[in-house]
């Protein structure tokens, strides 16, 4: 059996600029910490070696104290003997990463940056024979599919995989930049034993032989929950893939309802402090090591001093420090006014004419029915449920002239 860790997307130099100074610090010494548990639990479980697939860094200004961090926990996996497989990413430095040269004959660096795909053969430990295949990005936009240049499985070994690549039948969140693309299909064809890929965030599998581990710390709010790797244990006849944590800090995202109950900032404050402890209490963290964002949504008589920054500053301020969190970001996604819609109505305006036209039309029976003409509703709908339909667009269209009258939505 050879059993190796699959990491990747780790950006160990990246800056966080949106940060405040103090958090910044600590998100690129948790990326390290990070870093430093992978490679412990590669030497203290007695790995084969660890899988690097792309993304290692962020970019080509990498500060001499971590090019020293780097050479000194390559080096504590060379010493236990340990494997290092490194496909290059899209954002890994290009030719300039030199301090690396340090390793070009150590015969447990196996290093892959070329766009042409690299094939090696190991004897590891169990007598198992390994043939690793991988590439690696000679440019920051590699968009061919390098993987189709890989060798087909031939013989009885057993074959891994390294790319850092785009699968689009893979999940993302948002948009991502496709990267030396290559189909499901594509990789499955190769008849490997086990793919690693590097690029998405998320872990995942794409099927029991192919996957992303995901990356080992969260980068930003869209990057929530536990981070880290795959441990992976190969076999003539069977895989075994297994999710390890390593992460030190850990975003998460939560979204906070307002209501009419509450009707000052105070009140809100009390509530947003039971909120986010009750959130986080099932969390295997300590406080200090979480980042949060909570969303506020909803109609508020408070939306007015929600728009004030001052006022979302003092309140994130207030929970993270009675939490203990390292950081709280307060975000107004869709909060808008609370109005009284009699008083509303009451008025002599353009605003008014236009709700009591839409109230009128949800009284009235037979305009009801002269609606149902309208070619908007599918074949199958019954009467009962046109009827249900329209009234739902015309209390749709009633609110949606409010928040253009009145609320002005935030």
């Amino acid at each position: 059996m050879i059993r190796l860790l699959h990491i990747a997307d780790i950006h160990l130099n990246t800056g966080f600029a949106s940060k405040e100074n103090v958090v910044r610090e600590q998100l690129k010494e948790g990326l390290v910490k990070s870093f430093e548990r992978a490679i412990g639990y590669v030497i203290e479980e007695d790995l084969d070696g660890l899988i690097l697939a792309g993304d290692f860094l962020d970019n080509d200004k990498i500060p001499f104290k971590l090019e020293q961090t780097i050479l000194a926990l390559f080096e504590k996996l060379f010493y236990a003997e340990k494997h290092l497989f490194y496909a290059t990413g899209n954002h890994d430095p290009m030719n300039t990463t030199l301090f690396l040269k340090k390793f070009d004959e150590e015969p447990f660096f196996h290093y892959f940056d070329s766009d042409e795909p690299k094939h090696l053969q190991l004897t590891m430990p169990s007598g198992d024979i390994l043939e690793v295949v991988g590439c690696g990005h000679k440019s920051k936009n590699e968009k061919r599919n390098l993987i189709k240049q890989f060798p087909r499985k031939i013989n009885d070994h057993i074959w891994l995989g390294i790319g850092h690549s785009s699968v689009p039948s893979a999940f993302s969140v948002g948009l991502k930049e496709q990267y030396m693309a290559a189909s499901l299909e594509d990789i499955e064809s190769l008849k490997y034993d086990y793919f690693a890929l590097g690029h998405i965030h998320i872990q995942q599998l794409l099927s029991n032989r192919i996957a992303y581990s995901g990356n080992l710390q969260g980068l930003n709010y869209k990057e929530i929950g536990d981070k880290g790797g795959l441990l992976v244990e190969l076999m003539h006849d069977d895989i075994r893939v297994t999710p390890k944590v390593f992460n030190e800090i850990q975003w998460e995202a939560f979204d906070f309802e307002l209501t009419e109950a509450l009707t000052t900032l105070s009140e809100l404050e009390t509530a947003l402090l039971t909120f986010v402890s009750e959130q986080i209490s099932d969390i295997d963290r300590s406080s200090n090591r979480l980042i949060l964002r909570v969303n506020l949504e909803g109609r508020t008589s408070l939306a007015h001093g929600l728009k004030e920054t001052e006022n979302l500053d003092y309140l994130s301020s207030v929970i993270k420090r009675k939490i203990g969190l390292l950081s709280v970001d307060l975000k107004p996604l869709s909060v808008s006014t609370l109005v009284d819609k009699q008083f509303l109505l009451n008025e002599k305006t353009v605003l008014s004419e236009a709700i009591s036209i839409s109230k009128h039309l949800n009284e009235n029976k037979e305009l009801l029915e002269r609606l149902l003409e309208l070619p908007i509703f599918k074949a199958t709908m019954t009467y009962t449920e046109k009827i249900a339909e329209i009234r739902r667009i015309l209390e749709v269209t009633e609110e949606d002239l409010i928040d253009c009258f009145v609320r002005g939505k935030i």
